[in-house]
């Protein structure tokens, strides 16, 4: 009988993975429940744009990028490594120098190698989920046990 509702002043705290395999392993689950939803509910996009917005853009930023970031370096390497490749880390740095602006926070910068590591790996599960889900149509859908840690 309560409802729920919407208050700007709630504090909520999350709990970060507290490793790289505990990561992996949350980001799987989540890229791989996002492609099920996907597969179950894409007749939604042929009836409302702003779906369809939010979807092909995750679907860009997702497989498309997943692909150049795995896949070309093995096809065209120099064209990954001369283009591609310097473009990323330029961008990826500006949004640091503005992420450590921002919060005024210059130790930000620090974790610049991070980010970009951490944007090859999500490559890595998205296009793996993708094949399980999509592709290979898994059908024993099982929940990973999540690890937590005491704050």
């Amino acid at each position: 009988g309560n409802k729920i509702f919407y208050d700007e002043s709630a504090i909520v705290y999350t709990q970060d993975p507290p490793n790289l395999s505990s990561y992996i392993r949350q980001m799987s689950r989540w890229y791989g429940g996002w492609w099920q939803n996907l597969r179950k509910y894409w007749r939604i996009i042929m009836h409302r744009p702003a779906a369809a917005f939010v979807i092909s853009s995750i679907f860009v930023d997702g497989v498309i990028y997943g692909f150049i970031n795995l896949i070309l370096p093995f096809l065209y390497p120099q064209v990954f490594f001369l283009y591609i490749l310097p473009i990323y880390l330029v961008t990826a740095f500006i949004f640091s120098i503005l992420a450590a602006f921002h919060n005024r926070r210059p130790d930000l910068l620090l974790y610049f190698p991070h980010f970009v590591f951490i944007g090859f790996v999500n490559s890595y599960i998205i296009i793996k989920e993708f094949f399980r889900e999509v592709i290979f149509r898994r059908k024993n859908l099982t929940w990973n046990k999540v690890d937590r840690v005491s704050l």
